[in-house]
């Protein structure tokens, strides 16, 4: 019997068949010619649509499709149905059944296969190569065609000159001559520029410019010349009195002119100068006088015409100050205590205070200094400042106090009180930038969590707790340099966590990019060229030239076996033929419910209504499978398939298959000890949950291995951040732990003995002994 004529006795015994076809109808191959959906081998006209005697059913042409890419074979049989058939299509014309990526429909690829089925390979899709025959990235005009780019070629032709590798589109240009960077000028940008000196005083003209490698004659390197043609005019030159700028510094006739004559200075403008204050210019400057007799330049009232008062001032100018004769004499009142208040009934009238007197009445307490209308008000029990009350609001040494709603200890810099003594849920320290919640305070940790907890202003600033490294990725190719890092809360920019590029000056050299032959190590694997088309890097006999399709797999190549693992191990262009030494065998499962029947295939890939399992004994109901439950204890039915119904007790653990969770393990069961097995032994739906044999775990805050004794969790297996040792005395320091070194004068206990700064430690200084032992 032939291979198509078992196909067809098996569709026979699994397809589905329309009503109104016969088994004939499935499988002829004849052709529809009159156009009324049937053929001649169903007993009707084929030539004729009035003939037709199908009975109904509509038969279609089906051809093979065996990478089910929605093409089938043309070269192979095909089947006439009033359906779909799985493993079946429609439309012909593929020329590879085998690869689902090669179809009519498919794009044409750079890859030595038809892909669109069209006779013609790698048609439109070919690259053009340019030779870079001075090894400097970028190509001249010899070109080449290939899929990939033969050693010494790039894909770009913009070098000007090919023959000398430092001249390209990226050189520098420099003062030579030559069109370095390729734009098509010569010594752009890098000439010196000169200026014009005419008069040749060394100095030259701004606006007469000269562009040069070198020097010419009759130019100069500066600019600063203001008059060209005068050689007696330029910055080196003295300037004086004569409307000229002699010295070029911008400014005509300025005071260090060496012929300018001194005026005096009258900041009070009376018409007399201060003799000390001088100012030479050519000019008399705004302010100045010729006349230098004034006592006191800073007041128009002080000078050789005024008045004499009271004042502490030789307002006259005549060498005497404040006499007895003085216009506005005042009156005085004693000052026993001497703190600028006096007495009323004492007082006498001078130009200056007497000894023991003061311009101010009104003392409430002439006997104490610290009592007067000018004193502050203090929280002393005391009428400090004379006004009757004492302590009232606003006296000296009152506390400000800051409102503490959270009871840190930091209250609110924009809530506070001033009061002598401390208010109910005020503290005396403000700076809280958060009063509802405790955890963030002046004294808080800062830590990466995009809050302020230090409340200094800055979030997640350098140094803060649980930041992560970053590495320098300068060449922005998503690979860090690894010698180059810093520690941040949140990437800087040009930097990645990844620290494994080899060469971060080239975003072409990266871990995983493609090696070619280029001199250098592209995939940072520590080999050069390693994986190009004429080398056997996986030493199985192959090159990629010579056929091998993976080059980097020793176990592919034209001489290997075909296995099921998604790879052509032979290189003959198909993946996991039915050929392949480990195909699976696939059961036919008509109900979709995960099991089949005894009707199977063998393939690497399951096809569309097969399953991995077979023994379903109902393969015509989803009801019906190993996997399925059965209804209760007393249903008649076999649903699992296990050749008998109800549920036994298979474990013998004395609960049916109903009451219990595991029928195959007598050590489960509702009645059994949950214990650290990873399994619900007692059947409560949990696994390992309050299990009798557990561990007591402790929260390792700080990651030093040792954990805080009051903070603990019982589980099977330890929590993140919980450790099995208990030792810990400060589990928010790694410093502190029982194998940590004491420090002198820290204030801590950082090897946890108990002892702060225990005098057994190296360094820590021993205080002498002060008592007294004679002479």
């Amino acid at each position: 019997m032939s291979v198509r004529s078992v196909l067809l006795l098996a569709l026979a015994f699994t397809l589905p068949v329309t009503p109104g076809c016969n088994l004939h109808d499935l499988f002829v191959t004849d052709p529809d010619v009159d156009g009324d959906n049937t053929n001649g081998g169903n007993g009707g006209n084929a030539t004729d649509p009035g003939g037709n005697t199908g009975g109904g059913c509509t038969e279609y042409t089906w051809y093979g499709d065996a990478d089910s890419d929605g093409h089938g074979n043309d070269n192979a049989p095909t089947v006439s149905s009033c359906a779909a058939l799985d493993g079946y299509a429609s439309a012909g014309g593929d020329c590879d059944d085998q690869n689902a990526s090669v179809n009519p429909r498919a794009t044409e690829a750079c890859n030595t296969i038809d892909d669109d089925c069209d006779g013609g390979v790698d048609e439109n899709v070919i690259p053009t190569w340019n030779l870079d025959a001075d090894g400097d990235g970028y190509g001249g005009t010899t070109t080449y065609a290939a899929c990939e780019p033969p050693p010494g070629y790039v894909g770009n032709a913009e070098d000007c000159d090919d023959t000398e590798s430092s001249i390209n589109p990226a050189a520098s240009e420099t003062c030579n001559g030559q069109d370095d960077n390729c734009d098509g000028t010569a010594d752009e940008g890098v000439e010196n520029v000169y200026y014009a000196d005419g008069d040749a005083d060394g100095y030259g003209d701004g606006s007469s410019t000269r562009d040069a490698c070198s020097q010419p004659a009759g130019y100069v390197v500066n600019n600063d010349d203001c008059a060209d043609t005068d050689a007696s005019i330029n910055p080196g030159a003295t300037e004086v009195c004569d409307t000229l700028d002699n010295d070029c510094d911008g400014t005509v006739d300025e005071d260090d002119a060496s012929d300018a004559p001194t005026w005096y200075t009258d900041a009070d403008g009376d018409g007399y100068g201060d003799p000390s204050v001088t100012d030479v210019a050519c000019t008399m400057p705004v302010g100045y006088t010729s006349d230098s007799t004034d006592c006191d330049d800073t007041d128009s009232d002080v000078n050789r015409a005024a008045t004499e008062i009271c004042n502490g001032i030789d307002d006259n100018c005549d060498g005497s100050i404040d006499p007895a004769s003085s216009a506005d004499a005042t009156t005085w009142y004693g000052d026993t205590d001497a703190d600028g208040y006096g007495e009323a009934s004492d007082r006498t009238v001078a130009c200056d205070a007497p000894r023991g007197y003061t311009a101010l009445a009104g003392d409430c307490d002439d006997t104490t200094a610290d009592v007067s209308p000018a004193d502050p008000e203090e929280c002393d029990a005391i009428d400090n400042d004379c006004d009757g009350s004492i302590d009232e609001a606003g006296a000296d040494g009152e506390t400000t106090w800051y409102a503490d709603s959270d009871g840190d200890g930091y209250g609110s810099s924009t809530s506070s009180r001033d009061a002598c003594t401390q208010p109910a849920n005020y503290v005396p320290v403000g700076g809280d930038c958060d009063t509802t919640d405790a955890s963030i305070n002046p004294a808080a940790t800062e830590t990466c969590n995009e809050i302020d907890d230090n409340c200094d202003g800055a979030i997640d600033e350098a140094g803060a707790d649980g930041e992560t490294t970053w590495y320098a990725d300068d060449d922005s190719d998503g690979y860090g340099d690894p010698a180059v890092s810093v520690d941040a809360c949140d990437p800087p920019v040009d930097y990645s966590f990844d620290a494994t590029d080899c060469d971060d000056g080239d975003d072409d050299n990266y871990p995983g990019s493609p090696e070619v032959a280029d001199g250098e190590d592209n995939d940072c694997d520590g080999n050069i060229d390693d994986g190009t088309a004429a080398s056997d890097d996986d030493s199985d006999g192959y090159t990629e030239d010579g056929g091998d399709c993976d080059d980097g797999n020793g176990d592919v190549s034209p001489a290997a076996i075909e296995v099921c693992d998604f790879v052509d191990n032979d290189c003959d262009g198909t993946v996991d033929e039915d050929e392949a030494i480990d195909v699976t065998t696939w059961y036919a499962d008509a109900d979709g419910d995960g099991y089949g029947s005894t009707v199977s295939v063998d393939q690497c890939s399951m096809p569309p209504g097969f399953a991995s399992l077979s023994g379903d004994c109902d393969d015509g109901n989803v009801a019906y499978n190993p996997a399925a439950p059965e209804v209760d204890c007393t249903d008649p039915n076999d649903y699992n398939c296990d050749g008998s119904v109800g549920f036994a007790d298979d474990d013998g653990d004395g609960f049916a298959a109903c009451d219990e969770c595991d029928d195959l393990d007598g050590d489960i069961n509702p009645d059994a000890a949950e214990i650290c097995n990873g399994l619900d032994d007692d059947c409560d739906g949990s696994v390992d949950i309050g299990a009798s044999d557990d561990s007591t775990w402790y929260a390792d805050d700080d990651s030093d291995t040792y954990g805080d004794p009051t903070v603990s969790v019982d589980a099977c297996e330890a929590p993140a951040n919980y450790v099995v040792d208990d030792n810990d005395c400060d589990d928010n320091d790694n410093d502190n732990r029982p194998d940590g070194t004491e420090t002198c004068d820290d204030g801590e206990d950082n090897d946890c003995d108990g002892a702060i700064d225990s005098a057994d430690v190296s360094d820590c200084p021993v205080e002498a002994d002060t008592a007294d032992t004679g002479p």
